[in-house]
C-alpha cells in the first residue's frame, strides 16, 4: 500500500493550461478515439474473474481495468491535491549551450584512423556472461569490458541507481553503479562504466563511449555522436572509472556545473562506432546529484524517488520505477492472448480482446498491483508518436496532441519532481478513477496511466512513478 494521503483520489486537480488553438473539436478528431478506453476500462471490470494467478502463487476474486491508451486513458485517483505534489524548480526548456570540449572537433577523426584497424576490433559477443579479459587502463585499473560480478539492474534500492542496461544487445556501454557526485569543492565526478562486446578504444580508433546529458540533445540519442547535427557530447575509452578530468589523451568529461548549466539531474552514456555515431538503443542514464547542491529541491527530490524494480526497458522505450512487489509485463514479448491466458485464466476471450485494442492503440507495458476492494490496482504505458522533444512543456505537450487529432479538453498541468508535466483525472466507473500523466520524449510521448479505486491514496503513488518515466 502507498502511504495514506488525506482527500479523495477523485478530487485530484490538474492546473489548467491554455488550449492549443490547433486542437480540433472531438467530432473533428480523425485520430485514435480515445474515448474508447473509457468503455474498455468499464467492460474489463465488470469480468467476473474465478482466479488470478499472482507471482506468488495466490488467487483471488477481482476484475481488471485496461487504463486508456492516451491521454483520455482513465487516470490514477490522487487524494491529494496539486499544491500538495512535490514541488522543484522547472527543467529548462531549451537546452544550455555546450561547453566547448563536447565540441566533436576536438575528436579525433575517423578518416585518421589507420586503415588496419577494423581487423582489431573484437567479435560482439552476445552472451554477456562470456569469459573476457579485462585490458589495463592508463591508470592501471582494469578497464570494465565484461559484466560485473553479481550484476542486477532490476531492483531499485537507492535514489541514484541507474537506469536498466540492455545487455541484450551485441554492443553495450552502461553505467552501473552510483555516479559519485560527492567532491563539493571540484565539482569532479566518477562514474563506474562497463562495456560488453568490445574494448573501447580511440586511438587508433575503435567502438568507444559518449557520455551525454539528455537535455542536451533533446531526448535523441543520434545526437550524442555525428549521425544527427546539433548534439553534444564527451568521448571516452579510459581510464576506468570516468572522471571529469584526467582522462587518455588529455581528454574531459562532465562536470556539476555542466549539469547544472543545462538544467539537467542525468548523465547517460552510449556506444559510439569508429566514425563517432551513436548506437540507438546501447546505453542507460543515471542520477546525478552533488552534496554541493543540498540547498537545490532537485536534490531532495532526488532522495525521495521512489525505490522497487524497473518496468519495461529501452527495447520498449518507456520505462519507470514500480514497487517491487507488482506484476508487470511487456507486450513487446508476449502476444494480448498470451498475456489474458496468465493474468485472467477463466475469462482469456474477453481479456485478450481487451489487450489487442489496448496494444493496437500502442500499449507497451501492463503492470498490476495489489487487490482494493475486489478490483486489481493496474498500470499502464503507451507509446503516442508524434513532434514531441525532451524539454516540451506540457503547453507544448498540448499542442502535439491537437496536432495529432488527441482531444486535450480535460487536460491540465501537474507538478511532479522537477518541473510540470501534461496530466488528465478521468471517472472510470464504480467509484475508480485513472489518472495519466504524458511524459514527452524524442520523437514519442510516454502516456502512463494509473488506476485505482478512489479515497485510497494512490495519486501519491502516481506522481512516484511518473517522475521516474523514461524513454529511450
Amino acid at each position: 500500500m502507498p502511504p495514506a494521503v488525506a482527500g479523495d483520489p477523485a478530487a485530484q486537480q490538474a492546473a489548467p493550461i491554455a488550449s492549443s488553438s490547433s486542437s480540433p473539436a472531438i467530432d473533428d478528431t480523425s485520430g485514435p478515439n480515445w474515448a474508447l478506453f473509457g468503455g474498455i476500462a468499464a467492460v474489463l471490470a465488470a469480468i467476473i474473474v474465478g482466479i488470478v494467478v499472482f507471482s506468488g502463487g495466490g488467487s483471488n476474486d477481482t476484475g481488471l481495468t485496461v487504463t486508456p491508451a492516451t491521454v483520455a486513458a482513465p487516470s490514477v485517483p490522487n487524494d491529494d491535491t496539486v499544491e500538495d505534489a512535490p514541488t522543484a524548480e522547472p527543467v529548462a526548456d531549451e537546452p544550455t549551450t555546450e561547453p566547448q570540449q563536447d565540441e566533436p572537433t576536438a575528436v579525433p577523426a575517423a578518416s585518421a584512423a589507420p586503415a588496419a584497424e577494423a581487423t582489431t576490433i573484437p567479435e560482439p559477443t552476445v552472451d554477456p556472461s562470456a569469459e573476457q579479459p579485462f585490458v589495463m587502463g592508463s591508470n592501471g585499473n582494469p578497464i570494465m569490458n565484461r559484466l560485473p560480478l553479481e550484476f542486477d539492474d532490476s531492483l531499485v534500492d537507492s535514489p541514484w541507481a541507474p537506469n536498466p542496461c540492455p545487455i541484450e544487445q551485441e554492443l553495450v556501454a552502461c553505467i552501473f553503479a552510483v555516479v559519485d557526485a560527492t567532491a563539493p569543492e571540484d565539482d569532479n565526478l566518477s562514474v563506474p562504466w562497463f562495456t560488453l562486446g568490445y574494448t573501447p578504444r580511440i586511438e587508433p580508433i575503435n567502438y568507444h563511449l559518449h557520455f551525454y546529458i539528455p537535455e542536451l540533445v533533446g531526448g535523441d540519442e543520434t545526437k550524442a555522436g555525428t549521425a544527427t547535427p546539433g548534439g553534444a557530447w564527451r568521448i571516452w575509452d579510459g581510464p576506468w572509472p570516468a572522471t571529469s578530468f584526467g582522462g587518455d589523451g588529455g581528454r574531459t568529461m562532465y562536470t556539476m556545473a555542466d549539469f547544472r548549466a543545462a538544467g539537467s539531474t542525468t548523465l547517460c552514456v552510449i556506444v559510439a562506432t569508429p566514425e563517432h555515431e551513436a548506437i540507438p538503443g546501447s546505453g542507460n542514464c543515471a542520477p546525478v546529484v552533488s552534496d554541493a547542491d543540498i540547498d537545490n529541491d532537485n536534490y531532495f527530490v532526488m532522495l525521495d524517488r521512489l525505490e522497487g524494480q524497473w518496468v519495461g526497458s529501452c527495447s520498449t522505450k518507456a520505462m519507470a520505477i514500480a514497487p517491487a512487489d507488482w506484476r508487470w509485463y511487456d507486450l513487446n514479448d508476449m502476444s494480448p492472448r498470451e498475456l489474458a491466458a496468465e493474468i485472467r485464466p477463466t475469462a482469456i476471450a474477453q481479456t485478450a480482446a481487451l489487450l489487442e485494442e489496448f496494444e493496437a492503440q500502442g500499449g507497451v507495458i501492463w503492470a498490476e498491483g495489489p487487490v482494493e476492494d475486489d478490483f486489481i490496482v493496474n498500470l499502464s504505458m503507451t507509446l503516442v508518436p508524434g513532434n514531441f522533444t525532451l524539454n516540451d512543456d506540457p503547453q507544448r505537450v498540448a499542442e502535439v496532441l491537437g496536432q495529432l487529432g488527441i482531444p486535450t479538453g480535460n487536460g491540465g498541468q501537474r507538478q511532479i519532481g522537477d518541473g510540470p508535466v501534461y496530466f488528465e483525472v478521468n471517472d472510470v466507473g464504480s467509484g475508480r478513477s485513472g489518472a495519466t500523466y504524458l511524459i514527452p520524449d524524442s520523437g514519442y510521448a510516454i502516456s502512463f496511466t494509473l488506476t485505482a479505486p478512489d479515497g485510497l491514496g494512490y495519486g501519491e503513488l502516481g506522481d512516484q512513478i511518473a517522475y521516474t518515466i523514461q524513454g529511450c
